[in-house]
C-alpha cells in the first residue's frame, strides 16, 4: 500500500474493492477509450460478472471513478453509472467504518 498523499487520511482500501487504474482503459496513442473488446478484457480481469448492474466506482475523490463507470457502461448497456462521490477522501477519514470488513 502506498502512503496516502492527502493529509489526515489513512492509507488503505475499501473492503471487497478491486483496483483498475482508469488509464488502463485509455488508448495511449489516441487518448480515447480502448475498443469494446479490449475494455471487456480489462474489466473481466477484475470483475466476476461484467453484466452486473450494481457496481459502485470510487477513487481518491470521485473524479476518475467517473471514467471507469462510463467505460463499463460502454460494454454493458444496462449499467447506469454509480459513483461513490465521497470516495476515499471521505471513507478514509472514518476508522470506525471497519464494521464493513465483516
Amino acid at each position: 500500500i502506498e502512503k496516502e498523499p492527502r493529509e489526515g487520511l489513512r492509507s488503505g482500501s475499501i473492503p471487497n474493492s478491486f483496483c483498475l487504474p482508469f488509464g488502463n482503459c485509455i488508448n495511449k496513442d489516441t487518448n480515447e477509450f480502448l475498443d469494446v473488446l479490449k475494455l471487456e478484457e480489462k474489466f473481466k480481469e477484475i470483475l466476476k460478472d461484467i453484466k452486473d448492474t450494481n457496481i459502485v466506482f470510487t477513487c481518491g475523490s470521485g473524479v476518475t471513478a467517473s471514467v471507469l463507470a462510463f467505460a463499463l457502461s460502454l460494454i454493458n448497456n444496462k449499467y447506469l453509472p454509480i459513483i461513490y462521490d465521497g470516495s476515499w477522501s471521505e471513507y478514509g477519514k472514518y476508522p470506525s467504518w471497519n464494521y464493513l470488513k465483516k
